[in-house]
Parts: structure tokens; sequence; C-alpha cells
């Protein structure tokens, strides 16, 4: 609760735009609420933290989903169902998730505790550990503390530009092959999915895109370093004509998140139609919640 504090008292003061001293001034401020920045904590631990604390008579699930909703944007009816299906960051996605899984199905959760014979704070973890494990994402996998407040910080900002008002677009034109260069066409912005991406990633990893899972993590999973990441970055900016700002670039963690922000900020730009106005069967299969 204290880091949630932290980027929400952040971002009041400034909600896009951030540079590089900008987020040195947010992990001192991590460090001022007695957390450490660079503590690296696995994505179990911190579902098994997040859930503990939620449960102390001092904090409360009404305090806890005040703290992650206090940015929902005003189109967003239920903004944690939004996240969810919208935004693809394993993090923030949890955060919702929990939130969902508390409100929506604490039956089951009793039903689930009752038969296991836990309480029901181990029975909601187990619920929202299948959850995330549903989506391929690696539990174990560790990410330092600064980190995550960069992401979640990131996915507050992307949640407002994916609920922006919502418009026509146009179909974008393709072109071919000229001159002996190689020119990629853009699909239009409806149909920029992860499964798009995984063909501009493999060039950067030994797997081929068959392989790649749409959460698998770009530099844990496929071994990009920061080099390969500005490179496929710029790739993604030339083809589909968007700028990405660099502080961005550390939250962009898989292709559905690439995809993401992908969206966003053609939308933010061009006023396009929501990313997934046009159901994607693919993408709702891996959708945890």
């Amino acid at each position: 609760m204290r880091l949630f504090r932290v980027i929400n008292d952040f971002y009041k003061i400034k909600n896009d735009g951030w540079n590089y001293q900008d987020l040195l001034l947010m992990q001192s401020a991590i460090r001022t609420v007695g957390l450490d920045p660079e503590c690296e904590i696995s994505l179990n631990v911190f579902i098994d933290s997040l859930i503990d604390e939620i449960h102390q008579d001092s904090v409360g699930f009404d305090s806890y989903g005040e703290s992650i909703t206090l940015f929902s944007p005003q189109e967003a009816d239920d903004y944690s169902k939004f996240v969810v299906e919208n935004i693809s960051s394993p993090v923030f996605t949890s955060l919702h998730g929990l939130k969902i899984q508390y409100k929506d199905r604490l039956e089951m959760v009793e039903v689930l505790s009752g038969q296991l014979q836990i309480t029901q704070t181990d029975a909601l973890k187990m619920l929202l550990r299948q959850s995330i494990a549903n989506m391929g994402v690696n539990l174990d996998y560790q990410f330092p503390l600064a980190e995550t407040a960069i992401e979640i910080l990131g996915c507050i900002r992307l949640a407002e530009k994916l609920a922006g008002p919502q418009q026509l677009l146009p179909q974008a034109e393709k072109t071919d092959a000229t001159n002996h260069k190689i020119v990629v066409s853009s699909p239009t912005f409806s149909e920029v999915t992860a499964k798009d991406l995984l063909k501009f990633v493999e060039p950067f990893t030994k797997k081929i895109a068959a392989n790649i899972h749409p959460y698998s993590d770009f530099q844990n999973d496929l071994g990009l370093n920061h080099g390969d990441m500005v490179d496929f970055i710029r790739c993604m900016e030339n083809i589909f004509h968007i700028k990405i700002n660099d502080w961005e670039i550390p939250m962009i963690t898989n292709a559905n998140l690439a995809a993401d922000f992908i969206n966003a900020t053609r939308k933010a730009n061009k006023g396009d139609v929501h990313p997934w106005s046009r159901p994607d069967k693919d993408r709702n299969q891996l959708r945890p919640f």
C-alpha cells in the first residue's frame, strides 16, 4: 500500500512525459516510505504480500480498491475489468485481477476454502496465482521494486489513453517492396495484436515466432538485451508510424504489452477506434479473469 501511495502522489504531480530525473525522484520517494527500490521480489511473493497486507485490520479491501482506482477514467465503467481486458502487464493485471476475484468471486473463494480446509486468504492467493499462471507468466521471475513502480505508473497512463473517446479510423494503405527495399505494410489499428508482433520479435531471439508466447518476457524468456529492445522499439515505431518515449521502453516487457502501447499511442495521436472494438478470440482466451 505504501508503494501505491507513492505512485499515486507522483502521478498527481506529473501524469505524463516523465524523464530520467523524474523516475529517480520516485525511487527516492519509495526509499522515504521505508521500501528498498532495488529489492528484487517475485510475482509469487508480490501476490502473497499484497493479499496479507490487505487483510490487515489497518488496511482492508476498500482502501486497497480505492488506491488502485484513484485515476480511473470516466469512460471506463468497471475500471478493473477494463484493465484486465485491455492491458497486458502481469503486475498491473494482478492488482486489478485481485479486486475482481475479491468482489465477484468471493463465493468461489469460500467454497475452495471449505473444500481444501484452508483459510480464505490462502484460497484467494491460490486462485490469483492460477489466474496469472494461465497467462503464461513465470511467477518465480524476480524484478526490482523500482521497475514495478514504473510499470504501474506507465499502465495508469496507458489505461487513460485507451479509455479516451473513440472515433473511426480509415484503413491503412498497403505498400509494396520496390527498388530492392523491404517495406512492411502497417495493419489497420484494430488489427494490431501480439500475434502481429511476434514475427518482428523473432529476429532478436533464437526462437521462431511459432514458439514465442504473447506473454513471454522479452529479456528473461527470450534473451533480448537493452540494445535489442531499443532496436525492436524503433522497428515498431517505423512500421506503425508512432513514437514511443524512452521512459516507456522498460515497461514493454512482452508482445501483448507492446501491442497495448502501439494501440494506445496511435489512438492518442490520431483518435483511432478502441484496439479491441473488434473481438480477438485468441487474445480473449488469454485473459485470466
